[in-house]
């Protein structure tokens, strides 16, 4: 699939969620580790609004109740996770737990490898509003 298809496509998904939903899909970007280069988390985040997401930010990832609490706070649909490959803890399960907890278990947690920062989020941002139509 082209990059020209796959943005039309990110397009159509949106409109539809916007129509369904009132509002754009609104996603919380935290990282469990302090990332060397800000720059590449902020593009992702740029990449992600430009693509017609609303963004909020996240402090480093050190507790799951806090991250759970903005993300209620914020009203966000996704919890986006910036994770490294080496990384031994995988906060994901913790996160939903906490979510179930809280009684917002619709709220989507998904992750991204640090690697993976430089390539466009089109791809994520597709699987993302999958996801969300159900």
């Amino acid at each position: 699939m082209s990059k020209k298809t796959t943005v039309v496509l990110v397009e159509k998904l949106l409109k539809i969620f916007v129509d369904k939903n009132g509002r754009r899909p609104r996603i919380l970007l935290s990282s469990t580790e302090i990332i060397e280069k800000q720059g590449d988390f902020h593009k992702l985040a740029i990449q992600f609004s430009d693509l017609g997401f609303d963004v909020d930010f996240a402090p480093t990832f050190e507790n799951t109740n806090h991250l759970v609490k903005q993300a209620i706070e914020n009203d966000v649909h996704s919890i986006h996770l910036v994770v490294s490959a080496d990384e031994k803890m995988n906060p994901m399960e913790d996160i939903e737990a906490a979510l179930i907890k809280n009684d917002q278990p619709n709220i989507l947690v998904t992750a991204i490898e640090t690697r993976e920062l430089k390539d466009s989020c089109v791809t994520e941002a597709i699987t993302l509003l999958k996801a969300l139509q159900n």
